[in-house]
């Protein structure tokens, strides 16, 4: 069908552009298929109105392009839906974006910065990644604990294999041969090492090994000879070293800090580059001790890499952990224009920097090593960044805001916005999962809600706020997975409203303004608060539940009236109780945590003293006095697998 440009130029001031498109791809047709061609002549002599009609035809001609669909079915790359990219890979001329919300990865014609296909892949996408040669795409769905491997055909993808692995997969990385795969399993606390090799029918996968790990896994890095692997904490400053020869645990490194958003190996090639975070945890949160910097900063970090090989040097723990003894500190902030949430790490040949400044929406950008650092702007939540195949180029993913950045490494701007899909209106638990993780909340932008409750959960650590009446009692951050079940809220049990809780972490602890505790705003937080769920168990996760153990230590919990204070379903209580554990200003009365999820925290009491389940069952439980050491291990282990 033909039309003309007054007759569909008509049709959009009606309906809307949008609306139009969709009704033109959703016409009825006599044949199978529906195709038409508009013929638009572009207006003479008006450059403004002939940029204008040019961009919106440029378009329409890729929503109307022949692409043998049934009559009525519109093309996922222009359905109005929640992306949330979470991953990149640079192909070629081919860009492909891992979507989290959709379940889909997005096909950019990197040269032209336009979406050109959208391929459904699995469920909750949460990490890309592509084989050296290009042809293969390897993408971890958090939600069906799967790896899938995508054989790709240009632009076309293909799902061809799925293999399971254990719960809450989170990154993917590949050795520079491409022959070893691993993928961090978040709540398994468990990577997975798998193999990709050719055969007769393609490229296949298969399972390695799993390692086991003391930590809680994220961010990944292989060395540059392909032996080891580097694990970082989701949320605690370690990094767990595997051997990937032997396919075993090898060593622990830590340092001061928390949540780890980025591994690169810098231009030197000797040195791995570590965005995180900085918690003051005796400091007061003060206005002042926020403006300076001192309750939170955030920074890049510079470690030896012979620092982290076993046998390195480095300060012995009791834990079996070692301190790392070398390293150089980068500030990514200021007073007055501060960093919140640092994130990924590129690193070009030319020994470039680009830091994703998560909270803020920017770009930390250096020319060399050692240099201080520039900022760009791109859009919400930048989380990823890649190069493009010529190195001319560099793409960041925009998490909130459903688009990926273009910077031109040359002058180091950021050029051009891809926009995934139309834009959609946010309901009250996505607008609140982006202001919880938007650090200019706070004042100055020094950090987010996300910054001590990393992706809900908690950074382990100890923060002294006013939310227990008043300062020097440094309390443990709670998780807030599973919140919206277990009120009253705060330790002392003082807030019963989620909502009052928000306002005054808002305007209290990080010292944000009205406008940014307005009511839209904190009900909105609260709504995602709500809609967290608790995490499962490390067991439950590994696949490794011993039903025997947790049935008698289940009989101990009732036998011993535990649940008084730890009320099913939650396992928490609306009261607060002494339990003869004052903290430093002289409080006595708590409120019990939930035991949901309990063996993904690290730390326990109100103050964080206790570093295990069974040294909290030996102190002040006067209830389970007399349990035998069997019956404490089963207590224990029951515990554990809530």
């Amino acid at each position: 069908m033909l039309h003309s440009r007054d007759e569909v130029r008509g049709e959009f001031r009606r309906e809307g552009m949008d609306r139009a498109i969709r009704s033109r791809l959703a016409g009825t047709s006599s044949s199978a298929y529906d195709c038409e061609i508009v013929l638009f002549p572009l207006p003479r002599g008006r450059p403004a109105e002939m940029m204008k009609y040019f961009a919106a035809w440029t378009w329409i001609a890729l929503l109307l392009a022949a692409q043998a669909l049934p009559a009525g079915e519109v093309p996922l790359r222009v359905e109005a839906k929640l992306r949330r990219p979470v991953g990149l890979a640079s192909v070629g001329e081919w860009l492909f974006v891992a979507n989290r919300e959709s379940g889909t990865i997005s096909t950019v014609d990197a040269t032209a910065g336009t979406v050109v296909d959208e391929t459904r892949i699995g469920e909750r996408l949460s990490s890309l990644a592509a084989t050296p040669d290009g042809r293969y795409l390897l993408a971890s769905d958090a939600k069906a604990n799967e790896l899938i491997l995508i054989r790709r055909d240009e632009r076309a993808l293909n799902a061809i294999q799925r293999v399971p692995v254990s719960a809450g997969p989170i990154d993917v990385t590949l050795s520079s041969d491409g022959v070893v795969c691993s993928v961090a399993s978040r709540w398994a606390h468990r990577v997975t090492l798998v193999r990709l090799e050719e055969t007769a029918a393609g490229r296949r996968m298969s399972v390695l090994a799993t390692v086991d790990l003391p930590i809680a896994p994220r961010r990944q890095w292989i060395g540059r000879d392909d032996s080891l692997l580097v694990v970082a904490d989701a949320s605690s400053a370690e990094l767990a070293m595997v051997d990937l020869r032997a396919r075993k645990l090898v060593a622990v490194r830590t340092f001061e800090g928390h949540n780890i958003g980025g591994l690169a190996l810098d231009g030197n090639g000797r040195e791995l580059l570590v965005s995180h975070q900085l918690l003051g945890t005796a400091v007061p949160a003060t206005h002042s001790r926020v403006f300076w910097g001192t309750l939170m900063n955030n920074v890049l970090r510079s470690i030896p890499v012979s620092e982290l090989l076993p046998g390195g040097e480095a300060d012995p723990s009791a834990d079996g952990k070692t301190g790392i003894g070398h390293w150089s500190l980068y500030p990514l902030g200021r007073p007055g224009n501060a960093a919140g949430d640092p994130g990924d790490v590129l690193v070009t040949a030319k020994a470039q920097t680009l830091v994703c400044l998560s909270g803020v929406g920017e770009l930390a950008t250096r020319s060399a090593p050692r240099q201080p650092f520039n900022r760009i702007a791109v859009e919400s939540r930048p989380t990823r960044v890649v190069l493009d195949a010529g190195g001319k180029f560099a793409y960041a993913a925009n998490t909130f805001a459903d688009s990926v950045s273009v910077v031109d490494l040359g002058n180091m701007q950021a050029v051009k916005t891809i926009r995934l899909g139309p834009p959609v209106e946010l309901d009250h638990i996505a607008r609140g999962e982006r202001l919880f993780h938007d650090a200019r909340l706070a004042l100055d932008g020094w950090f987010s809600c996300h910054s001590c409750h990393t992706d809900g959960h908690t950074n382990h650590l100890v923060n002294d706020n006013i939310s227990d009446g008043s300062f020097g009692a440094s309390k443990q951050i709670p998780t807030l997975l599973g919140v919206g079940s277990t009120g009253p809220w705060a330790w002392s049990g003082l807030r019963t409203d989620l909502e009052q809780q928000v306002h005054a972490s808002i305007t209290q602890s990080m010292h944000g303004s009205d406008e940014g505790a307005s009511v839209d705003n904190v009900t909105a937080i609260a709504a995602y608060m709500r809609s967290l769920q608790a995490p499962p168990s490390v067991a439950r996760a590994r696949g490794t539940l011993d039903a025997a153990t947790i049935a008698r230590g289940r009989r101990v919990f009732e036998e011993h009236d535990c649940g008084t204070c730890h009320t099913t379903p939650s396992y928490t209580s609306t009261d607060a109780y002494d339990v003869d554990l004052r903290d430093a200003v002289g409080n006595a009365r708590f409120n019990p945590p939930s035991l949901l999820g309990l063996s993904q925290r690290r730390r326990f009491f109100h103050d964080g003293s206790a570093k295990s389940v069974r040294e909290v069952l030996r102190t002040n439980h006067y209830e389970i006095e007399g349990l035998s050491e069997d019956d404490l291990d089963d207590l224990a282990e029951f515990l554990l697998s809530l």
